[in-house]
């Protein structure tokens, strides 16, 4: 373990030491408190390695579905860098859509994104205008990208999808879901602006707003791939929005890990007063505007192993 780090775990077990009125019984054992300290610490580190991206020097290749360097995250910040925002957003829809493979890397994303050099890069600006051809295109090389790689699954969270061409969430429908949602005229900006004003502005209110619309309106994304890609927006600066809530309500992971946290126990206890609870918590930790992704991510993790540390890597 590295100096950092346990600077970073004594000054969150700290703060954790001087919460008062909040009842914690599932971290009473010295033992588990720690664990569950080592858990929030690794979700403030994962935040932090994105937005450090934004200040780190990248390869071009990046950004180059047809190199092996190739990275959608890295390839967002760089046409951030470029003033190409409505790129960096959808490089990060696909990498939250198809995930890090654990058998082929961000390779799925290059395929899709590339068109596995059989067409033009299915940018922003080609996918809006060609969706058709895109929709055409995939009919085919679903089969092959099928074939090619037995191993094919989505990521650990997204692992019900298919990669099928003739399913009700196939790929074609779901970026046609997101488009529609965006809106006619392209335009992150002009979306972003939308719920600027619906919401007067309200950093939270607009997370709220964002993360419902998607909810409503953009096929496959659950609660988990909603929150990942709204708050990957905030991480890079796309827009200035936080969330208020975890929104673990249907979660499998966060829900038990809160009813554990705050009552001994892993299940029966009402979403909205654990959301409730977790903002208290959330307000005396002081652990920054992202500070429910920290709490979601690490209950989720924790309550896998609360009595032995565990280091996830999603």
């Amino acid at each position: 373990m590295t100096n950092r780090k346990q600077k970073q775990i004594d000054c969150v077990l700290k703060k954790l030491n001087q919460v008062s009125g909040i009842d914690l019984p599932g971290i009473e054992d010295p033992n588990r408190k720690y664990v569950f300290v080592q858990q929030v610490v690794d979700s403030i580190r994962r935040i932090e390695y994105v937005q450090h991206l934004s200040q780190t020097k990248l390869d071009a290749l990046r950004a180059n579905p047809y190199s092996e360097l190739f990275d959608p995250l890295k390839a967002a910040v760089i046409n951030i860098r470029e003033d190409k925002k409505d790129e960096a957003f959808w490089l990060l829809f696909l990498a939250t859509h198809f995930g890090k493979a654990q058998a082929y890397g961000w390779n799925i994303v290059a395929d899709v994104y590339g068109g596995r050099g059989e067409c033009d890069i299915w940018t922003w600006d080609n996918i809006t205008k060609n969706f058709s051809d895109f929709d055409t295109w995939f009919k085919r090389a679903s089969v092959d990208i099928s074939n090619e790689k037995e191993k094919l699954k989505f990521n650990n969270h997204r692992k019900y999808q298919s990669f099928r061409y003739d399913t009700a969430c196939s790929v074609p429908k779901v970026i046609k879901s997101y488009l529609d949602f965006v809106g006619a005229h392209h335009s992150h900006a002009a979306k972003i602006a939308e719920a600027e004003y619906a919401t007067g502005n309200d950093k939270t209110l607009m997370f709220d707003y964002f993360y419902k619309g998607m909810k409503k309106n953009v096929k496959s994304f659950s609660r988990l791939g909603i929150f990942d890609l709204l708050t990957m927006w905030s991480k890079l600066n796309l827009v200035d929005f936080y969330p208020q809530y975890a929104y673990i309500a249907g979660s499998t992971g966060p829900r038990p890990g809160a009813t554990l946290l705050f009552y001994g126990y892993e299940s029966g206890i009402g979403a909205k007063t654990l959301e409730f609870k977790l903002a208290e918590l959330s307000d005396q930790m002081a652990l920054g505007p992202l500070a429910m992704q920290i709490l979601e991510d690490s209950l989720c993790n924790w309550q896998k192993s609360p009595d032995r540390y565990k280091l996830f890597r999603g």
